[in-house]
């Protein structure tokens, strides 16, 4: 007998029990269950933004705005997590941090944190990639300068090379947002990996078996409904060219997704809401709308499948799958 299907989702405004405001929370989804519990939440998260485990089973945990420091800044920070437990085993800022966002590990253990607006000089500047070493507790610029305006996802390549999501910078289609920089850390220099057609905010990537990219856009209208529901795209490295892969009801924000079981996809949609259960807790989302949901898409037709879409959410924000 196979092993439960188990998803971590990560939701930037999930309330806390005594803890003022809605900090956020991680949660199980346990697909071959159906069930939905807390995993972990902690009195210092601000808005907690994406996880990837670490080898041995602990999760390490991006937020954007909390300050376990303690130091008036709210400069954002990663947090241990115990993967068996949900307990924080130890929290690391930076002073370069500003909004610290998704995160990618590499085979050396390397964290690289992408970050929207970051303190690369002396004050705030137009976003850059971070390098961090959790053990040494030191940070440092590995993607930055001016051609960046709001990295949103960072992927690993097989030669060690990253390949950045950048949500803001024009492709030179007017309205059109988005653009992949590729680079390898610490040579100083960004090469246009491919523009994204169509996209508006494109805040996540997964890669497909294929080589194929999946790209997760919030705010894209490609129907021209004028009431955007978002898109899922598909970018061809190879060939440049940019397809889409599904825009329609009952999505609203899609934000990150993983690969399922059985090859397919699970995204987070921030602020979809299928049972119509009206404006979530934040209102924060796109046009006011709901608390959120998982969906299922079949990456090859476009079918899209409602999962779950529970009461417990607000604004769930990153998915991935539990490691065996």
């Amino acid at each position: 007998m196979e092993p439960d299907e188990i998803y971590l989702v990560v939701d930037i405004d999930a309330p806390q029990a005594g803890v003022e405001g809605l900090p956020g929370a991680l949660y199980r989804f346990n697909r071959t269950l159906g069930t939905l519990s807390r995993f972990a939440e902690d009195a210092r998260f601000r808005d907690p933004q994406m996880a990837v485990f670490l080898p041995g089973g602990d999760l390490l945990l991006s937020d954007s705005d909390a300050d376990p420091d303690e130091t008036g800044r709210d400069t954002g920070a990663i947090f241990r997590i115990d993967g068996s437990t949900g307990a924080v085993k130890s929290a690391f800022s930076s002073e370069l941090f500003v909004a610290p966002n998704a995160l990618a590990l590499a085979e050396d253990g390397t964290v690289y944190v992408t970050d929207r607006y970051a303190r690369t000089g002396s004050g705030p500047g137009l976003g850059a990639v971070f390098q961090v070493d959790l053990e040494r507790r030191e940070c440092k610029v590995a993607l930055g300068g001016d051609r960046l305006r709001a990295p949103a996802f960072v992927l690993i390549e097989a030669d060690g090379a990253l390949l950045l999501l950048d949500a803001d910078v024009p492709t030179g289609v007017p309205g059109d947002e988005g653009v992949l920089f590729r680079s390898h850390p610490g040579s100083g220099e960004l090469t246009v990996a491919g523009v994204l057609k169509g996209a508006i905010s494109p805040l996540g990537m997964l890669r497909e078996p294929e080589g194929t990219l999946l790209v997760f856009d919030a705010n894209a209208d490609p129907h021209h409904i004028g009431g955007p529901l978002g898109a899922v795209f598909r970018f061809d490295p190879e060939s440049g060219e940019t397809t889409l892969v599904v825009s329609s009801k009952p999505m609203r924000d899609p934000a990150r997704g993983c690969l399922d079981r059985d090859g397919q996809v699970l995204f987070v949609d921030a602020n979809a809401d299928p049972e119509k259960r009206g404006p979530d807790a934040a209102g924060r989302g796109q046009n006011v709308t709901g608390g959120g949901a998982i969906f299922r898409l079949n990456r090859h037709t476009g079918e899209l499948t409602v999962l779950l879409a529970p009461p417990e959410f607000v604004n769930p924000v990153s998915i991935a799958r539990w490691p065996p």
